[in-house]
Formats: C-alpha cells, structure tokens, sequence
C-alpha cells in the first residue's frame, strides 16, 4: 500500500477521532499540529493540552502571552490584586494594575490617583492593602 494525500488525511482524521475519546476522559484538549508523509511513512503530531481554570487551554503561546501582557499575568497568577487598593507611603491611595513576572524585586505596578505609577515588591502590596 502506498500512502499519497488522501490516504494520509483520512489516517489523520481517524486517529484524531480516536485520541479525542482519551482527551474527553482525562478533560484534556487535542490538536493537531501536522505532520508528514512519503510513499510508506506517514508522521502525525497531536498536543495534549491541559485546560486551565478559567476553562481556556494552557497552551505555550498563551504562556508567553501572559509574559508580555503584565495585565493578563496579574490576572492569571494574582486574581485576588486585580484593582485591589493600596496605601503608599506618601500617602496616596492607588491600585495595583500590572504584574511583571520576571522582575524579582518589584513585580507589581501601582497606579496612584493622581495617575502616577510605582513599583512595588509583593510584600508591600499586601502589607498595605486598604
């Protein structure tokens, strides 16, 4: 038997069918990510993707997205700051807006009422919530 294009999208979508029924039991998500194929070879790729809780897949590039949207990431490793209100110790009152995962000292952002932004490390964040 020799392979050629519809002989390989239909092996393709049969095994996409049955991976799904495995992805369905174990509350995975699957994808297909190509593949390819010669006269008697035929390599397909699928991803198992674990849902993340607020019912969207955690998949790589939305991992890097976190990284370069600060907004996303507070929202996705800190939900409890998202807008929480902080006292700084000029006195003002602002909220924490941004998170920046790979700054270690001052991670989060805090805009002041009167539009300025600080930086803040974690510790100040939570011994000055308001």
């Amino acid at each position: 038997m020799q392979i050629d294009r519809t002989v390989a999208k239909s092996i393709s979508a049969d095994a996409e069918n049955a991976l799904k029924a495995v992805a369905d039991k174990y509350g995975l998500t699957l994808n297909q990510k190509g593949g390819s194929f010669d006269g008697t070879n035929l390599n397909v790729k699928f991803v198992f993707t674990a849902v993340g809780n607020d019912g969207v897949a955690e998949t790589t590039g939305r991992k890097a997205l976190k990284a370069y949207y600060p907004e996303l990431a507070l929202k996705a490793y800190y939900p409890e700051l998202v807008n929480c209100e902080v006292v700084l110790r000029s006195g003002l009152k602002g909220k924490v807006v941004e998170y920046h995962s790979r700054k270690r000292q001052y991670p989060f952002i805090v805009e002041a009422t009167n539009g300025k932004m600080f930086k803040m490390s974690e510790s100040d964040v939570n011994r000055q919530k308001v």
